[in-house]
């Protein structure tokens, strides 16, 4: 936790001297306490989700209880202007993919289901939108950052590509990898970028056919097989 990230639930009525109060519970009050080892008088670095980033007093420590004193004076950096959108994979990876995505500044991500994405992975506990938010909560307080990425998900992958994507890519460099593609990916013009990267088994001829007629462009990350969030990791190396 290199951030304590807190949201509109656990904040506290202004305190007198002009400082914001919040109160953490639960798993991250204990990571406080037994992991960081903070006690009453000492400093952390914390923010307000969708707001700014400050530092904060600790006032009170309990096993399962911290309260903090703060004031918000650092502007958070600014997200990437990327729109992922990835082929779900494994649920166990994909929440990988989502911490490390917001970790990284992503403004979007969203997740496909492909033809070669099992459709048992849409069940998953880790696709429920309390987990997707814990998820990229994580990521942007490791990164000491305050705004979240907006995510989606979408099952059904024809429509998508052919209602929805268009409209996404307008006014956007439009990207599809594509090992064999004889464009590398390479730092993109100004502007907003929307990359798309398939599932672990890759997209279809089909499916790759459907997001070019969206209007997006083949490009390789080279020619060794990666796993999802490897490869969203190489992309944003090339493409900021």
């Amino acid at each position: 936790m290199n951030t304590l990230l807190l949201t509109a639930d656990e904040l506290r009525s202004q305190h007198g001297s002009g400082r914001r109060r919040a109160c953490v519970g639960g798993a991250r009050a204990r990571h406080l306490i037994e992991g960081l080892g903070v006690e009453p008088g000492a400093r952390v670095r914390v923010a307000v989700v969708d707001e700014a980033l400050g530092w904060a007093e600790v006032v009170s420590c309990e096993r399962d209880r911290v309260e903090v004193e703060f004031v918000l004076d650092d502007a958070p950096a600014k997200k990437l202007p990327l729109t992922l959108i990835a082929g779900l994979t494994r649920p166990k990876a994909a929440r990988r993919l989502l911490v490390d995505a917001a970790a990284a500044g992503v403004e979007r991500v969203v997740l496909v289901g492909t033809w070669r994405v099992p459709k048992s992975y849409w069940q998953s506990p880790s696709l429920q939108p309390a987990a997707i938010d814990a998820d990229v909560a994580r990521g942007v307080a490791l990164a000491g950052d305050c705004i979240l990425p907006r995510v989606d998900t979408v099952a059904a992958f024809k429509p998508f590509a052919e209602d929805v994507l268009p409209r996404l890519v307008a006014g956007s460099t439009a990207l599809v990898a594509v090992p064999e593609a004889t464009e590398r990916c390479e730092r993109a013009q100004p502007g907003p970028v929307v990359l798309c990267i398939g599932p672990d088994r890759g997209f279809t001829d089909y499916e790759r056919d459907l997001l070019m007629a969206a209007g997006c462009r083949p490009v390789s990350l080279g020619h060794r097989t990666l796993r999802v969030h490897a490869a969203v990791h190489v992309a944003i190396g090339r493409l900021f």
